[in-house]
């Protein structure tokens, strides 16, 4: 009684003559995994994507694939974003450098295993564990026999790399490298050429953060011109974290080149080596600090990537850039500052002296030349719109922050209790016709919205 009411005679009888006749793939749990991409390889990543529903296929059709298995879900989400980016840009370097220098280089291959779940039959015959993993394999194209079972083929695994920071590549780039070249040469059909380290990359070759000592710190600053260095503990989990972020920006920075190429980058243990950084002062770890020629600037913000990455360029740039026409100066991200007047006199000393103390992170600063002999000082906002200077020198440094702070619209109409924005804040707290009673809230703040009335 229950199954006809939920299901027809006709459909049992249809689901059993399917199920005869050998129709059960729909009965079948799926494999997890990602849609296969439309373009196996990118210029970007000249590697193959595989997924969970190609491996088994791809892995065939190859004599031998050199296959890098991404990490699983553990540990630090921003941790382990870092390591598998810098990861999987290594492999890319190492495609195209295999590309270049043999005939018939064996296909490599990038399968992340957070979003696609690997075959049983790879399971079977190597170590694939969510707990081993990241790894590096050279796998055999002979996969399960038609009834299934393990993977027929060898399957290789590059035992080097640091298990505790999850590098498999970056940790030792030659020492894996090495170890791709020995180990698919032992395949027929396969040709690597001989390994020579000096043909190898610099990048791969040398460390890019240098480790220093008392002994050597200041001989490393005095020599880098430009450098940039950690001060880290070893019991510090931050600064353990943040290691491989730092090195990530390091080898980011010697590929852009220019002058942020120029920057050496360097930790040192504050503990082993008490003198440099008591001599900076540092009381907290990590402690960053850009040395430009002497002269010490402590990072001020925050562990991304990009935000160091983009502190650099702005603190390497000069403080006022030339331009040769105001079309060059048109924002987008921030606000621009022009002085279009000549290089000298007390307002252009104002506005340099401006952009050395930190609004350089808030809008881009930019002197014309040729100048024009009425030329004066102006700010192009973001979205349209000009300001003009009209005053003297002193006035500049409240006239730009009262453009390039970040601030709400001032409000068209005014209580009792005036309400200040980033723009209005010190024309009207530091004023010197009227003391000023200033509350500082949030609208969140329940205790806030109490003390109101």
């Amino acid at each position: 009684m229950c199954r006809s009411k939920f299901v027809s005679e006709e459909e049992l009888l249809e689901l059993n003559l399917r199920l005869k006749n050998g129709f059960v793939d729909e009965l079948k749990p799926r494999r997890e995994s990602q849609r296969p991409p439309k373009q196996l390889t990118t210029p970007e990543r000249p590697f193959k994507h595989l997924v969970g529903d190609t491996i088994v296929e791809h892995l065939e059709t190859a004599p031998v694939t050199v296959l890098y298995v991404g990490k699983s879900k553990q540990g630090s989400a921003a941790h382990d974003d870092v390591v598998a980016e810098a990861e999987v840009e290594l492999l890319g370097e190492m495609t195209r450098w295999l590309h270049e220098k043999s005939s018939s280089p064996p296909p490599m291959a990038f399968f992340d295993q957070r979003y696609n779940e690997v075959p049983l039959s790879l399971y079977m015959k190597g170590e694939f564990s969510p707990a081993s993993l990241p790894a590096l394999f050279v796998i055999e194209g002979q996969g399960p026999a038609d009834g299934g079972g393990p993977w027929q083929g060898r399957i290789e695994r590059f035992e080097g790399g640091n298990a505790t920071e999850s590098r498999v590549l970056t940790h030792d780039p030659v020492a894996a490298f090495q170890w791709i070249l020995s180990t698919a040469s032992q395949f027929p059909g396969v040709q690597t050429p001989a390994f020579d380290a000096a043909s190898l990359p610099e990048s791969w070759t040398t460390r890019p953060v240098a480790d220093l000592t008392d002994a050597g710190f200041e001989a490393f600053v005095a020599g880098a011109g430009l450098a940039m260095v950690e001060f880290y503990a070893p019991w510090c989990g931050a600064c353990q974290r943040y290691a491989p972020t730092y090195e990530a920006v390091a080898r980011d920075a010697r590929k852009r080149g220019g002058v942020l190429g120029k920057v050496k980058f360097a930790r040192i243990d504050a503990e082993a080596n008490p003198r440099a950084s008591s001599q900076r002062g540092v009381d907290k770890f990590p402690a960053l600090f850009l040395v430009d020629h002497g002269v010490y600037k402590a990072y001020p913000g925050g562990p991304a990537r990009d935000a160091l990455v983009s502190w650099l360029a702005v603190e390497l740039r000069p403080a006022v850039d030339i331009i040769l026409s105001r079309e060059e100066a048109a924002p987008s991200r921030i606000p621009a500052v022009v002085w279009a007047g000549p290089p000298e006199g007390d307002v252009h000393a104002a506005v340099v002296s401006a952009a050395e103390q930190g609004w350089r992170l808030s809008a881009d600063f930019w002197r014309l030349a040729p100048p024009e002999p009425a030329g004066g000082l102006e700010v192009r906002l973001v979205g349209g719109g000009v300001e003009v200077f009209q005053g003297p020198a002193a006035a500049v440094p409240g006239w730009l922050a009262k453009w390039l702070v970040r601030s709400a619209a001032p409000p068209k109409e005014q209580g009792d209790v005036v309400e200040v924005v980033g723009r209005t804040f010190a024309e009207t707290v530091f004023s010197t016709t009227h003391d000023v009673l200033l509350q500082v809230y949030s609208p969140t703040c329940p205790h806030c919205r109490d003390l109101a009335p």
